[in-house]
């Protein structure tokens, strides 16, 4: 055995012992550059996506289960808060056909002007509005709360009508 103070013989390359290589390996920047490439475009779709996917219209399940009446109707605005009367453009869903309101009528909704941006206004249109009779009046039903968030104070909704809202509604309803 050698003793430790005496240094170690330098080893030459060989067979068994190669030099060490400086530098890249060959195609490495190809393969780098192509990666950047591939990271860049994935962003750049996922900023795409998030532009224009932004801000979904999502329909309450248990608001449109308590519901009687689910309504395609325009309203109108009255100092920023929608007007109780609206028009019915169309009937989408009924309970009972016989006492759903008529195509082309005019429908008092007691709390229809309580509703705000939160609750789903966003100026004067079309909208689909869940509806429940109480008594002789329409009143939009707040989503039923749910469990775990009792504390959360549970207001109506209603869905500005989006292609996409009205294809969500009806899919909703033939499944019930």
């Amino acid at each position: 055995m050698k003793p430790a103070t005496e240094p170690m013989p330098e080893s030459s390359p060989n067979e068994e012992n190669p030099p060490l290589r400086t530098g890249s390996a060959p195609g490495s920047k190809v393969r780098l550059a192509v990666a950047a490439l591939a990271f860049i475009a994935w962003i750049g779709y996922l900023a795409f996506l998030a532009a224009t996917a932004s801000n979904p219209i999502v329909l309450s399940r248990p608001q449109l289960m308590a519901a009687e009446f689910d309504l395609l109707a325009h309203i109108e605005e009255a100092d920023g808060r929608p007007k109780p009367r609206i028009e019915v453009k169309q009937v989408l869903w009924s309970h009972e056909a016989s006492k759903a309101p008529s195509t082309g009528s005019e429908v008092e909704v007691a709390n229809l002007p309580l509703i705000g941006k939160s609750q789903g206004w966003s100026g004067p249109g079309d909208y689909i509005v869940p509806l429940v009779r109480q008594n002789q009046t329409f009143v939009v039903p707040p989503i039923p709360p749910s469990p775990g968030f009792s504390s959360i104070k549970s207001e109506p909704r209603i869905y500005r009508a989006t292609p996409e809202a009205i294809a969500q509604l009806y899919r909703f309803r033939q499944r019930n």
